[in-house]
């Protein structure tokens, strides 16, 4: 079941009394509490009957307390757990799942992490409930969600400019649907918004910017390259390092597949890449015809021992764009 499967269940009023939301991917917990705390019940009901709780500054007897009282002047009582990893009293609770209140939903947002399943509180909460898991998106699968994200917001977003803010912001769902917002309110309706667009509403340059690099360094273009890494060393706050290295460890690591692999055609090779379009074939075909697999699996292990000196591993200490540079020369060396 997905998001919006679970949410349409609860909005045509398939309900639970019991929903656990977890996982490693926070952005679906929230957007499935946030829908449940806003719909479940109107404004005079929410100030009787709704509690929300974090897990930090709760324990187990308060949250029953909450769960098995009845309702006022309504069909149910709402209680949401937020951050409920951080309760260390969670398990406590496994009595209660054996045996929920019917006029109580609760809701139970456990982040960043799974409940282990073979706890009884597990049993119970699949026996009488409903178990969400929130899982990260592949990052195969960024470039299609954004796309898929600007559509329901009435944005029309170009393939190019999902695949830049999927290569800007990274995994960061939430980053990435507060920026659709802001372009939402700075597009005219009907505007078709392109890779270029993007540059003075989110501050992602036209010129320069991860995915840029990515194609220069595929065209082995050093003079593209170095223009592209100054500016990068200028901007540090908006090309900060870790980023820019996670971004082209993931370019690189696309190529080594498919130079390790017997592609005859086209859509093997869109199926090793892991891409789901072929606008940007062209450029994976051409950084393949620069690069032999020896001098990629070299700069797998650049990118990794970068890596590490970016975060104090085997480092001298040093600023970014420098380490950025010398990164780069070894690169294309």
């Amino acid at each position: 079941m997905d998001v919006e499967e679970l949410i349409e269940k609860i909005r045509t009023g398939s309900r639970a009394p019991l929903y656990l939301l977890h996982g490693e991917e926070p952005f679906f917990i929230d957007q499935i509490s946030n829908y449940i705390q806003d719909h479940l019940l109107n404004e005079t009901e929410q100030v009787f009957n709704q509690r929300i709780f974090y897990g930090k500054d709760s324990d187990y007897k308060m949250i029953l307390d909450e769960a098995r009282q009845y309702p006022m002047m309504s069909t149910h009582r709402l209680v949401v757990l937020r951050e409920a990893q951080e309760m260390r009293s969670f398990l406590e609770l496994e009595a209660y799942f054996e045996n929920p209140v019917a006029s109580t939903i609760l809701v139970l947002c456990y982040k960043y992490k799974k409940l282990d399943q073979r706890t009884k509180a597990a049993k119970f909460l699949k026996q009488n409930g409903v178990i969400f898991e929130s899982k990260k998106l592949y990052d195969n699968q960024l470039s299609p969600w954004i796309l898929q994200e600007a559509g329901k917001k009435g944005i029309k977003l170009k393939p190019e400019a999902a695949h830049l803010l999927a290569e800007y912001l990274g995994a960061d769902l939430g980053g990435i649907a507060q920026n659709l917002d802001k372009i939402k309110l700075s597009v005219e309706p009907e505007q078709t918004v392109s890779a270029q667009d993007l540059e003075p509403i989110i501050g992602i340059h036209k010129e320069f910017n991860v995915f840029e690099m990515q194609k220069a360094l595929g065209q082995r273009d050093k003079h593209k390259i170095f223009q592209i890494v100054d500016y990068f060393d200028s901007n540090p706050k908006s090309n900060p390092l870790v980023m820019t290295l996670a971004s082209l460890f993931n370019f690189f690591s696309k190529l080594y597949v498919a130079k390790a692999g017997d592609h005859r055609n086209d859509k093997d090779l869109l199926s090793a890449l892991q891409l789901k379009s072929s606008f940007f074939l062209k450029e994976y075909k051409e950084a393949l015809k620069h690069y032999s697999l020896r001098q990629l699996e070299n700069v797998l292990f650049l990118l990794r021992e970068y890596d590490l000196k970016s975060k104090g591993v085997n480092s001298k200490g040093g600023e970014d764009g420098q380490m950025l540079k010398e990164l780069i020369s070894r690169v294309l060396m």
